[in-house]
């Protein structure tokens, strides 16, 4: 009888405590807003944290309303679109690209999110690659990578990542 009351007293404690995660999980709202994550939770508490890393960038960006921007300019956003693609890759936009990128554009995303979408996608990383290794003759760390996509997101080209790479030390002395 010991062990049964034991055994009840811990489903019971397991039940509870699960139960209690899950409000807890209900009762607070976040979503982000230029930049910034705000939070109110069922104490009314505001928090606000500036975001600063690849992960929260994603999730901020997957929050999307999702409705559709009736003052959707088709052309100027496609414009936007294939500058990205010539300042991250060096390129034209592809059809396939424009198309998925403008849907999303419609949708609410905007052109931030587009260029932090190619900047860290496997084609953004392998130029940044090949530019470390065509000037630097090396495989660019982990850190190299961070800073360059991050440079890429915030409105930087291509040929600007290989032209602050040439002019590196790192260059100078290879010389």
């Amino acid at each position: 009888m010991k062990y049964l009351r034991i055994g009840l007293v811990a489903i019971a404690t397991s039940m509870m405590a699960i139960g209690v995660a899950e409000v807890a999980q209900a009762e607070t709202n976040c979503w982000w807003q230029n930049g910034r994550m705000y939070c109110h939770d069922a104490n009314h508490a505001w928090r606000n944290e500036a975001h600063r890393d690849h992960n929260n960038y994603r999730e901020h960006h997957n929050n999307y309303n999702g409705n559709v921007n009736r003052n959707f300019d088709r052309n100027r956003m496609q414009q936007q679109v294939n500058q990205a693609y010539r300042d991250i890759f060096g390129r034209d936009a592809d059809y396939g690209g424009v198309n998925t990128y403008l849907r999303e554009l419609e949708r609410g995303r905007d052109i931030s999110w587009v260029r932090h979408q190619l900047a860290y996608s496997q084609e953004g990383v392998g130029d940044i690659q090949r530019a470390y290794w065509d000037i630097l003759g090396r495989e660019a760390d982990y850190n190299g990578i961070r800073t360059y996509q991050e440079y890429l997101v915030n409105g930087g080209t291509l040929s600007g990542v290989r032209r602050e790479l040439a002019n590196s030390t790192e260059a100078r002395r290879r010389r």
